[in-house]
């Protein structure tokens, strides 16, 4: 396999065939790392050092990762990042509104040349959508709450960002050949239940035009999220209906961020068999049937991680939602 460096400056990148190790985990509603260890050799160490934040990518990578982090050894470099999204944490929303998602796509997209912006919607339009106000706020933190309230995937490249849902292979449909893991195509799972962050209710309190407070409650659970609205006030033209309906969408996207995590870790054996990439993707909605522990149950694949180590080849796909990780 042959690893693409690329100085984002440039057009021709370098081509790595003898790398040491290359971690790539990509993340479906939230932005993924990688970490690429290279031989220390005069060629990829005046490469990597010329500029900052050179792309990592491979043929099929989907994304791309931006270098963040160089450390350079004796005998190796050690390459790190986030995936190209990740700039979208050095990017602050200064008070802007939507009432659309292409709207909000446009928020996270307005520091870019606008003649050469574009976003892409691979899945159906989100109608529900209602008035917002982003006020400083990092694009991170926006597309981050909106994909995980929606249960949307998206990713960056260049100057695109595109906003998808991943198919459903389950048992529970008949439009697709349905991706069904059991005992013997997975090593060593871990099953995961924690309520550590998990709120079901949340209370939203926001700011009428004349400064009092407006509060709204929503969700049918105990575990309560104090959720401040602050700084979206009441617009003066808004009748309290239309307020309340703004407070419960900027509500329903801070519960996105703090659900029950129930997940499976594992890695796909050699003999699996359903192949990541071929047969399933990130995003998209398996089932599990781990007979041994009495559970059947259909979960969407939020994370995969691969890795290239010692001519190895390992998949470790990450099914429903994870604890809060980083590599």
């Amino acid at each position: 396999m042959e690893v693409y460096i690329l100085q984002q400056n440039e057009d021709t990148p370098l081509i790595v065939d003898d790398f040491i190790s290359l971690r790539w985990r990509r993340k479906y509603y939230d932005i993924g790392e990688f970490e690429l260890h290279l031989v220390n050799n005069r060629k990829n160490l005046e490469y990597v050092t010329r500029e900052l934040e050179p792309l990592v990518y491979f043929v099929g990578s989907v994304e791309r990762g931006v270098v963040n982090y160089v450390q350079v050894n004796r005998d190796e470099i050690v390459l790190s990042g986030r995936m190209e999204s990740g700039i979208m944490k050095k990017c602050v929303i200064c008070g802007k509104t939507a009432t659309n998602t292409e709207e909000m796509l446009g928020i996270l997209w307005w520091t870019w040349d606008t003649s050469n912006r574009k976003w892409h919607i691979l899945c159906e339009k989100d109608e529900a959508y209602i008035t917002v106000e982003y006020f400083y706020e990092t694009q991170e933190d926006v597309i981050v709450k909106y994909a995980k309230s929606k249960s949307l995937g998206f990713y960056v490249i260049g100057n695109d960002i595109y906003i998808y849902r991943g198919t459903d292979k389950s048992i529970s449909q008949k439009t697709v050949t349905p991706v069904v893991f059991e005992n013997d195509d997975l090593d060593s799972p871990v099953w995961t239940i924690s309520t550590e962050n998990y709120y079901d209710k949340a209370i939203a309190v926001g700011k009428n035009t004349n400064d009092e407070v407006a509060e709204t409650r929503f969700g049918d659970g105990s575990r309560q999220l104090f959720v401040d609205c602050q700084s979206t006030r009441k617009d003066e033209n808004q009748t309290a209906s239309e307020y309340e309906a703004v407070l419960k969408q900027l509500g329903y996207m801070q519960l996105g961020k703090h659900k029950l995590t129930d997940s499976f870790e594992a890695s796909v054996s050699p003999s699996a068999r359903w192949t990541y990439g071929k047969d399933y993707t990130l995003g998209d909605i398996v089932t599990l049937q781990m007979r041994d522990w009495g559970k059947s149950e259909n979960f969407r694949v939020t994370e995969v991680e691969e890795v290239w180590e010692n001519g190895i080849y390992s998949v470790y796909p990450t099914f429903g939602d994870p604890l809060p990780e980083t590599l």
